[in-house]
């Protein structure tokens, strides 16, 4: 009795609809690679994000919610943006970030006030910082291998994913 009502549950949990995500590790020369061969400019900027949304807030959408517009909030980013061979630029801007979503699968906001590097689109009138489920825009607390990647990736060095 006890191996049937096992066997029962297992066919009841394949029946149902496989809902997963599978994402490849983020990496930096990729994020820098997409930024450079897009049509709009983008800034790569080493510094902080500041906001009042939760970390947590907002991963997962209802079925019914899946095909919705991607969420978005305001935000502040400040430090130095890449120019020339090295991060000399300074930032203190608004931002807008849109927390895009695959299917049911959303971005959760960046960690307020931690350090990032970030790959930020830039309009004509406004900064986007855009960011998917699997990550790949906004790298927290980054690694001097990283930074060092990016340096390399901008200075024509090498730049091959990871």
């Amino acid at each position: 009795m006890t191996r049937f009502i096992a066997l029962m549950l297992s066919v009841a949990m394949l029946a149902g609809p496989a809902y997963a995500l599978s994402c490849l590790r983020p990496d930096v020369a990729t994020a820098y690679t997409r930024a450079a061969e897009a049509e709009d400019g983008y800034l790569v900027v080493r510094g902080t994000l500041s906001h009042d949304r939760l970390a947590d807030e907002g991963t997962m959408r209802s079925p019914d919610q899946a095909d919705g517009p991607p969420e978005t909030f305001e935000a502040t980013i400040e430090g130095r943006f890449l120019r020339g061979d090295a991060f000399a630029g300074e930032i203190a801007a608004p931002v807008t970030v849109v927390l895009e979503c695959v299917s049911v699968w959303c971005a959760a906001p960046p960690p307020a006030g931690a350090e990032v590097l970030a790959f930020v689109r830039q309009t004509e009138t406004t900064l986007f910082l855009e960011t998917g489920p699997c990550g790949g825009t906004i790298f927290v607390d980054p690694g001097e291998d990283q930074i060092d990647r990016v340096l390399a990736c901008h200075s024509g060095g090498d730049c091959a994913p990871d």
